[in-house]
């Protein structure tokens, strides 16, 4: 199984045409185009893979509002765009990852539209709607319509996109919000897809923390009845997808990593934390791709809870490289960028704290983590 070594990427707030570092909730112009132009330095921090961020055709400028799956979002370039990406990166041999979201689409999303006003619209049953103000969601976004996947029409087209994309020459997938996707589906994407490309490696985003019961309708838990009486395990979440998918990206790793931080122990020399790590790793099978993270675009920078403390950071990053797994790094890492108020303090759109402009011109920890990943 190859390591991957993952630079993550939210495109909107990379590089490109941003003339504002002022972070807000719409489109700030970063570009495919621009991401294009950083190949060298990626792959000189020592990154053999991209994450990228969705770049269809989107409501929200972090692209996880899909208004047409067919369409690369104008805010983030074209079809020839996304060809020169895959192209220039497989001559650095970088791999690309792009994220695909098969759960739900934009409320602005024509299918969707059509279902809502007409009576005998032929997406109907490609939703999960009651009557046209109550239907399904993402978790609790009304602006998010739910998928109906076990309906096989919409199943069918979900598939079909994603291998429209896999067919341009992207290596890896990650499936936002699996847990939200039917079982059946999944074994159907993965092994549909494989039939064209045997190489191609599906990654899910297992995460089940800070759901509350109300929206477990929404998701799919084998453990229906245990989840409700004891809340969802997130060790046992992931195990789920085992053999379904090639790997997950491992929230259970980043709880171990930052619970030691928060009670002020360092992470290399620390054998209680490697023996628990190491615990959890037995629980899976050495084909199934754990991907370890410090955090991503949906949590709390790891700086957060380092307090700031830079050799925390650094000290952390070698524990992950020392697992000789595959792991991802979140970009803006290099920069020190951190945010310096909890994003899940209820307050809107506090998830804009770790999503800032990246700043080329100040990589403080450039050399250090490169060194650190080259080793």
């Amino acid at each position: 199984m190859e390591q991957k070594i993952i630079y993550q990427i939210l495109i909107d707030r990379f590089s490109g045409n941003i003339t504002s570092e002022k972070n807000d909730n719409h489109f700030m112009g970063g570009n495919l185009a621009g991401i294009i132009g950083h190949l060298d330095y990626i792959k000189e921090l020592g990154f053999n893979t991209i994450l990228l961020s969705p770049f269809l055709q989107s409501t929200s400028y972090h692209g996880y509002h899909t208004e047409n799956f067919y369409e690369v979002d104008s805010h983030f370039g074209t079809i020839n765009d996304v060809q020169n990406l895959i192209r220039e990166s497989h001559i650095r041999n970088i791999k690309l990852m792009f994220d695909f979201v098969p759960n739900h689409c934009s409320y602005k999303h024509p299918f969707f539209v059509d279902a809502i006003k007409n009576p005998h619209s032929p997406y109907k049953n490609w939703f999960y709607i009651s009557s046209p103000t109550f239907y399904r969601s993402f978790l609790q976004h009304r602006e998010l319509p739910k998928f109906n996947l076990n309906n096989p029409d919409t199943a069918n087209y979900i598939i079909k996109t994603c291998q429209y994309w896999l067919s341009l020459g992207f290596d890896y997938v990650r499936i936002d919000h699996t847990i939200g996707v039917p079982f059946a589906f999944l074994s159907r994407l993965v092994q549909e897809s494989k039939q064209q490309n045997s190489k191609i490696s599906f990654i899910g985003e297992v995460w089940g923390q800070r759901i509350p019961r109300r929206y477990f309708h929404t998701i799919y838990l084998k453990h229906l009845w245990r989840n409700y009486l004891f809340g969802i395990n997130q060790e046992n979440l992931q195990k789920d997808y085992i053999g379904i998918l090639d790997g997950v990206f491992d929230f259970e790793f980043t709880n171990l990593i930052v619970s030691a931080i928060l009670q002020g122990e360092k992470c290399m020399g620390n054998k209680k934390l490697q023996q628990k790590v190491d615990q959890h790793f037995s629980r899976y099978p050495a084909d199934f791709d754990l991907v370890l993270m410090l955090d991503n675009h949906d949590m709390n920078r790891f700086l957060y809870y380092c307090k700031g403390d830079s050799n925390k950071l650094l000290d952390a990053i070698r524990f992950i490289k020392e697992q000789h797994r595959s792991f991802s790094i979140y970009y803006g890492t290099e920069n020190k960028m951190m945010n310096t108020k909890d994003i899940f303090d209820k307050t809107a759109y506090a998830d804009l704290r770790v999503r800032e402009v990246f700043q080329l011109s100040a990589p403080i920890l450039y050399k250090e983590i490169s060194s650190i990943l080259k080793r």
